[in-house]
């Protein structure tokens, strides 16, 4: 006999449950399409390892030093960032 207020909560119900048959494999991601492919890593550039530069959007000066909006190649909308012009790498673009 327990001390709960119901047979139904009880200490019977509890787990941990024994699986008594597999239906089918659980998959890796188990909610498609919810986990992106992982960016690609930093390429080497005299020894020091930098991000590839996709797209300059903007540029504004701040605090009196020129900035670039830089969405980043590999990565989505949400890691575009704010970057100072001695940061960003990628002449072509600029």
């Amino acid at each position: 006999m327990t001390t709960q207020p119901s047979r139904k909560l009880s200490h019977h119900h509890l787990g941990p449950f024994v699986i008594e048959q597999q239906l089918f494999p659980a998959p890796k991601d188990p909610i498609p399409g919810c986990c992106p492919n992982p960016p690609p890593p930093p390429v080497l550039i005299n020894h020091k390892e930098k991000y590839e530069v996709e797209e300059i959007l903007d540029s504004c000066l701040f605090q009196h030093k020129l900035q670039f909006k830089v969405k980043w190649k590999g990565y989505g909308i949400k890691d575009i960032s704010w970057e100072l012009q001695e940061n960003v790498h990628a002449p072509a673009l600029v």
